[in-house]
């Protein structure tokens, strides 16, 4: 019994140690934890296929209001980005606050003609929503060479 007592305590340790290591995280599972965001990867992806190009996120989400009836019925929160020439960087962080407030425009504008009704995921919507905001961001950018990522798009109900 006394055994028993004093091999218990060393078994416990053995196997939280043993189960510690089998449940770990694996060096990619680290990183993921370590907060990379899909703007960070988009990024990373963008600059394998030319390093000549940057992408520049907004900081925040996008929060549009869904108001059918007068009431507000869902909001949709948007992630974008855009994908500029490495040379306009500077500008393009510059320009932020002009980028958020046209691209909100645009968004509250096609929220009040209905775009967002039935979802944000609908391909269709997704891209029209996308060369939308492109146009925004090249007339304030003032460059046609502006693409606009949309990272992630979220409708919550209320």
């Amino acid at each position: 019994m006394k055994l028993l007592l004093l091999l218990l305590p060393v078994l416990a340790l053995v196997g939280g140690t043993v189960a510690g290591e089998l449940l770990a995280p694996k060096e990619a599972g680290m990183e993921a934890m370590e907060g990379e965001t899909m703007a960070d990867a988009a990024e990373a992806e963008a600059d394998a296929e030319d390093p000549l190009r940057n992408i520049v996120g907004l900081n925040r989400r996008l929060i549009v209001p869904i108001v059918t009836d007068r009431q507000m019925r869902a909001v949709v929160l948007l992630d974008v980005a855009v994908d500029i020439p490495d040379t306009m960087t500077a500008e393009a962080h510059a320009a932020l606050p002009r980028l958020r407030d046209a691209f909100l425009r645009r968004m509250l504008a096609l929220s009040a003609g209905g775009a967002f009704r039935r979802g944000v995921s609908d391909p269709t919507l997704v891209d029209q929503t996308r060369d939308l905001l492109a146009e925004d961001a090249r007339l304030v950018l003032g460059t046609q060479d502006v693409e606009v990522l949309i990272l992630e798009a979220i409708m919550r109900a209320v």
